[in-house]
Parts: C-alpha cells; structure tokens; sequence
C-alpha cells in the first residue's frame, strides 16, 4: 500500500479492497474537487489537521 501524499489525496481517496486484499486508491471526483476549491479559497491554512477538523 503506498501512502497518499498532500492532503487533496488524503482527502479525496478511499481504499479498494479485490478480494479482501488491497487494489489500489480509488478516488471521488467530486470530493477532489470540494477540498481543490477549498484549499484555493484558504491562503492561510495547509495542514491536514485543519482539513479532517474542518
């Protein structure tokens, strides 16, 4: 399993399970999107930890 990098991954990403092992990172288009916006809109907060309080 390779870690996600950089929080629009950590947040828009899920785990894919093929016969209960590991596949891959799927990924929810529109939650890319929300938290790509939302970062755009916030210059002065970057870290994760905001973002899961958020």
């Amino acid at each position: 399993m390779q870690p996600r990098q950089g929080i629009v991954e950590i947040f828009s990403t899920f785990v894919q399970f093929d016969v209960d092992q590991f596949s891959g990172w799927a990924t929810d288009a529109k939650l890319r999107r929300s938290i790509k916006v939302c970062l755009e809109g916030s210059s002065t907060e970057k870290s994760d930890t905001f973002w899961a309080l958020y």
